[in-house]
């Protein structure tokens, strides 16, 4: 086969992941966009193309170094306790600089990151004194027990950030944009018309992208990457130009008990970039990536290559005891592990693994990082390590490799004390001398130890998963090449998963929501079913009800190309409860906010709101019956159903 061949062919069967898509779309925000609200195709396609390039070279050459490798669908791997920092240090010190060491230096800010994608179903109350809400136009007897929205999450109980909140009084939207300045816009909707009352301001060194929020009662919390080419960390020295700087992940503690002058209560910060967080019962459980530069570690300075926490005013390296050493780590990269208090910012506790994560997996027991693990002669493998959580204390407890690598957050999940992935690999053959190979797919359930118990291997040979939801005792899960095959697996028996049931239509759904009445949302695109071509966004319909008889019982196309919520699942409203399902993509003509409900199990549309070109974190939401699009300038409202009368007011 010829090199254009093979190369073809790779370049074919790679899709990527999700950390990968989220910093192109940061990078696309950041960037000007043409007048008319139109993305600029070309720097899209040249910005996916470099993506595609840098994950080619990480394929190839992997794979090179791997054939006729055995794979085997999981192979366990120990994380040690560090003894003392000497340990730690001879394990850095093991490490020697390569092309990505190096590379990494330069873009000191970037973490393997969760798209954070990555799913979503079941709002969860926030605990709060009142429910009273007055919505717009509504009398206060009808608004005292308003139900409000809340953003879509993967696991029942469990928080995920985002770049705008409500709790039902009020709406709090973030906003990075050069002409208003950083800042959380803090706006009252209890009255007649919504108000925008308090300004949390931001300095410089929040960038685009990468900053998140959450409310609970009288404290927002908000967390973002303090870039060294942005402003210096309280925690590291930053060089001159910015080169061999460390990031921090840095959490601010705000107290609302006067929302028309919030305070800043401690402003903490750990070692690396913020890759993910999660919100339970008061404990804020945030994950950040550290990258350790190997030619600057210093034996006798801990602050070269052990990762540090500051909270308010006292700073201190992680313990030696309370770091974690993978067996064959691969990169010198920590995932660092913090547990706070939001009442007051306090750090409850702190862990450490020598070895990145990539995206988090969080339910309101145990906390499971995830990275990727490129060497050893084994193929492409995933790292993935347990952490049991509760009032913010976090204990190791198990560590594990998984073969292949995983799409997102919700390619993991535990139900009954045991863990199961879904996982794509990429395997080669060696035939009569020639190499080929091809993807492969896997569901692997672990025990609460991390030793396997049950799989099913070689799924779908040649395409990728795109979108995975776990529902108790069953999985279902979208893979594609040229049409969209969605599985549904019987997982009620750990040590013996099956496949009972299939279905095959044109193009794929990127995620998938549980809607109610044994039906199945999947939000994505058409593509052509002989060349796999995309086209256009899809909404499905798939009943469920008959888990081994799956059918698509309904379609509607949608007249755009281009949506965060493909790679977001936070961009999504989908509440049965309301019968809304919404949305911000790329019309022809620009930015609009897509708004659907269900009559008959068939999908409506509701309304195409036009949305500023440079207003693509849109959020829809809903307070009593005043349906909202909060964006970083402005926020739109009416009452549900009157989508034509939307009102607005500058942000």
């Amino acid at each position: 086969m010829s090199f254009q061949d093979e190369y073809q062919k790779q370049i074919e069967q790679i899709k990527p992941d999700g950390y990968i898509k989220g910093r192109v779309r940061a990078k696309l925000r950041e960037g000007e966009r043409p007048a008319g609200g139109k993305p600029r195709a070309h720097l899209l396609r040249n910005a996916v193309a470099l993506a595609l390039c840098a994950v080619l070279i990480f394929t190839v050459g992997f794979a090179v170094g791997t054939r006729r490798a055995k794979r085997t669908a999981l192979s366990f791997t120990a994380v040690n306790t560090a003894a003392s920092y000497g340990e730690v240090y001879d394990a850095i010190k093991a490490f020697v600089p390569t092309v990505w060491d190096r590379a990494r230096n330069f873009l000191p800010g970037i973490a393997y990151k969760s798209s954070t994608a990555e799913n979503t179903d079941i709002a969860v109350a926030y605990p709060q004194s009142e429910n009273g809400v007055v919505a717009t136009g509504v009398d206060e007897a009808e608004t005292a027990a308003a139900d409000h929205s809340e953003t879509t999450k993967q696991v029942e109980g469990v928080d995920e950030a985002d770049v705008v909140k409500t709790d039902g009084k009020y709406l709090y939207s973030l906003c990075t944009t050069k002409e208003q300045g950083n800042g959380v816009r803090i706006i009252d909707v209890r009255g007649a018309t919504p108000e925008r009352i308090g300004m949390i301001p931001l300095d410089n060194t929040y960038g685009a992208g990468d900053t998140e929020l959450y409310v609970s009662g009288d404290r927002l919390i908000l967390l973002h990457t303090a870039y060294p080419n942005r402003g210096n960390s309280r925690l590291f020295g930053v060089a001159e130009d910015g080169i061999g700087g460390s990031a921090a992940c840095r959490i601010e503690v705000y107290d609302l008990s006067d929302r028309k002058n919030p305070k800043e209560l401690i402003r903490n910060e750990q070692s690396g970039a913020y890759t993910d967080s999660r919100l339970i019962d008061g404990a804020l459980y945030v994950v950040s990536c550290y990258n350790v530069d190997v030619n600057g570690v210093s034996k006798g300075d801990h602050a070269t290559y052990v990762p540090s926490v500051q909270c308010g005013k006292e700073s201190a390296a992680v313990p030696a005891e309370s770091i974690c050493v993978y067996d064959h780590c691969e990169m010198p990269q920590y995932t660092v592990v913090c547990g706070y208090q939001i009442e007051d910012g306090a750090l409850f506790d702190t862990k450490s693994v020598l070895g990145g994560s990539f995206t988090v997996y969080c339910n309101t027991d145990n906390l499971v990082t995830a990275g990727y693990s490129y060497g050893g002669g084994s193929g492409d493998k995933t790292q993935i390590v347990r952490f049991s959580i509760g009032d913010g204390a976090i204990t190791l407890r198990a560590s594990g490799e998984i073969e292949g690598s995983l799409l997102n957050q919700f390619s993991m999940d535990e139900y009954k004390g045991y863990f199961r992935f879904v996982t794509t690999a990429y395997r080669e053959t060696v035939s009569g001398g020639a190499v080929s190979g091809e993807t492969v797919n896997s569901l692997v359930v672990l025990n609460g130890e991390f030793k396997q118990v049950g799989a099913i291997t070689g799924i779908a040979p040649g395409e990728r998963v795109y979108s995975v939801r776990f529902m108790g005792d069953m999985a279902y899960f979208v893979t594609f090449r040229q049409v969209d095959p969605l599985f549904s697996v019987d997982v009620s028996d750990p040590a013996a998963p099956k496949i009972i049931g299939s279905l095959k239509i044109p193009g794929f759904s990127d995620f998938l929501f549980p809607f109610g009445g044994g039906r199945l949302l999947g939000i994505g695109r058409n593509a052509d079913e002989a060349t796999g071509r995309t086209d256009k966004m899809k909404l499905s319909f798939f009943d469920i009800s008959d888990p081994a008889k799956v059918t698509e019982s309904h379609k509607t196309d949608v007249d755009a190309y281009y949506s965060d919520a493909l790679y977001n699942h936070k961009a999504c409203l989908v509440d049965a409860n309301q019968n809304l399902i919404g949305f911000p993509a790329y019309h022809e003509e620009g930015l609009r906010y897509f708004l659907y409900s269900v009559e008959n199990d068939a999908f409506v549309r509701r309304a195409v709101i036009p949305v500023d070109q440079d207003e693509w974190d849109a959020r829809g939401l809903y307070v009593g019956k005043i349906f909202y699009i909060v964006t970083p300038n402005r926020l739109l409202y009416c009452h549900f159903g009157h989508y034509d009368e939307m009102k607005e007011i500058t942000l």
